[in-house]
């Protein structure tokens, strides 16, 4: 063993290339609340480089800042005011990484989009591998806290990581994942033709808000996904994802003492149908959180959904609302990408959402500057979302950002 270790350290030692690749961002979001007070501004600053050998390793270190520099309500969650950002800032990444034609895996502080798991995504401090096996791909992700800044995958990007920025120690480890808590998940992929099965199974050992008692704060998750992406001719695309969770753990704020051991099971069942046509994409969808009315719904660190309503007006709220116990809601979705014609650098995403979650959103992001791997990016929209009869925020976005 010593000897492997060794061999590594003068490998890396003695690469004959060195690829240095610099990152960061500078970005903003004002808010303005409609009809409410819960109007806020952020800015953040994101800043770090990646040191990329040819052997397949590379390491990296970033920081990142965030202030809050207007906030219209004193409304507090945990240690955290409403917008879901504090001031101040955290190392964001600290990592060893090392990929070849088959294996890959990040240790650390690191972003584990590379893993592609729809509820654990952005920062992360832990580990994270995936091995590529013919058709199949296993994986493994262990978290013990999260940045707060990872994108969820199908809402702009330009807008999230603006708003939502939290250190790893105490922010997220204490009201995310719980001051205990440690996450654990693995999973696999089967993709061919076009059909993507995957499954997964994922291990919190406590979470804040659990107070059930005998069940140790623990929460556990299976789950999976199966998908289809075609042509229906040479204009049209489709693709169609069947989701589902099954759950035990209760994620109810709630007094313990009011719960019993049905309380601790929930599941999730999601139909999504996305069809494309040149510049444009629209769709359909529908899910249920199927639980009882004590268990507080579905408890995800990040999701695929389409919904900015959770972002921008509840960016703290775990479970998502939209996750929450007993809710049953369909949706509607369009988008129109003119940046993939060279003229018109817009892309506008809008959804409508019905039943137990309400949401009507309208985001328009414009690319107003791009040289070489830099540029800036602008945009605008309108965010409207209620949970049952509860009290519904209305929310006049501005929002820039600019990257390289």
């Amino acid at each position: 063993m010593k000897k492997r270790i060794w061999f590594l350290f003068i490998s890396l030692l003695f690469a004959d290339e060195m690829q240095v690749k610099s990152f960061g961002a500078l970005g903003g979001l004002y808010n303005q609340g409609v009809g409410s007070s819960h109007s806020y501004g952020n800015l953040m600053a994101h800043v770090g480089a990646e040191f990329i050998l040819e052997n397949g390793w590379s390491f990296g270190l970033g920081a990142i800042g965030g202030w809050n520099v207007f906030n219209a309500t004193k409304t507090t969650y945990g240690d955290l005011n409403y917008s879901g950002i504090g001031d101040g800032g955290d190392i964001s990444d600290a990592f060893a990484h090392y990929k070849n034609s088959r294996l890959e895996f990040a240790l650390g502080r690191f972003n584990t989009n590379f893993v592609d798991f729809d509820y654990i995504s952005g920062n992360i401090q832990g580990g994270s591998a995936k091995v590529i096996m013919d058709n199949v791909t296993y994986w493994g992700i262990f978290m013990d806290s999260m940045l707060l800044t990872g994108s969820h995958k199908n809402t702009t990007f330009g807008l999230y990581g603006t708003n939502i920025i939290g250190g790893y120690y105490p922010t997220s480890k204490k009201n995310i994942l719980g001051i205990w808590g440690e996450v654990f998940a693995l999973g696999l992929k089967y993709q061919n033709s076009g059909f993507d099965i995957s499954a997964f199974s994922l291990l919190d050992t406590q979470l804040p808000v659990n107070v059930l008692p005998d069940r140790n704060t623990i929460l556990f998750q299976i789950g999976g996904e199966v998908s289809y992406t075609g042509a229906v001719n040479d204009n049209w695309g489709s693709e169609t994802k069947l989701r589902g969770i099954f759950q035990l753990g209760n994620t109810s704020k709630l007094d313990g003492k009011l719960l019993d051991a049905k309380d601790a099971v929930a599941g999730l069942i999601w139909l999504d149908q996305n069809f494309t046509y040149k510049i444009f994409n629209m769709g359909a969808g529908v899910y249920g959180v199927l639980s009882s009315s004590k268990n507080g719904g579905i408890y995800t660190f990040s999701d695929p959904s389409r919904f900015y309503g959770k972002i921008i007006n509840q960016p703290l709220d775990f479970p998502s609302p939209y996750f929450s116990e007993q809710v049953v809601s369909g949706y509607l979705f369009g988008g129109i990408d003119l940046k993939k014609s060279q003229n018109m650098p817009i892309k506008i995403d809008g959804i409508i959402s019905f039943g137990n979650y309400t949401e009507y959103s309208l985001i328009v992001d414009y690319n107003v500057w791009k040289k070489q791997n830099m540029q800036f990016d602008f945009g605008m929209g309108y965010v409207y979302s209620q949970l049952r009869q509860a009290s519904a925020s209305n929310s006049l976005l501005f929002f820039g950002k600019f990257y390289y």
